[in-house]
């Protein structure tokens, strides 16, 4: 429950919970990404593969995420709304940065 002002807001235990698991998956993308700029020229090239690895599996939740979310708002018209496109770009970008970390380390 937070309160701002004189408004109460609930949010479920589901909410709470995809909300972290969301926050939780984004920063991961970032901190391995910033793994593999600051990775020494030296290491070991399994380990180099791993992280990258990692960061295609992130980007490909995240892609994930972004659809579902995108699937929750769409409404029964036949256009999507603004607000459903851009979850569907956020999805797709997500995607196409998954599958560029994979093709990197030659991973089909």
């Amino acid at each position: 429950m937070y309160n701002r002002g004189t408004k109460l807001f609930k949010r479920s235990k589901q909410q709470n919970s995809s909300l972290r698991l969301f926050c939780s998956v984004f920063c991961s993308a970032g901190l391995y990404e910033a793994a593999i700029d600051v990775t020494p020229e030296d290491t070991n090239v399994d380990k180099l593969m791993s992280l990258t690895r990692r960061v295609g599996n992130v980007r490909n939740e995240l892609g994930v995420y972004y659809m579902n979310c995108a699937i929750c708002t769409m409404d029964s018209g036949d256009c999507p709304s603004a607000q459903e496109q851009e979850l569907l770009k956020k999805s797709y970008t997500c995607f196409e940065k998954g599958i560029q970390a994979f093709q990197a380390i030659e991973d089909e």
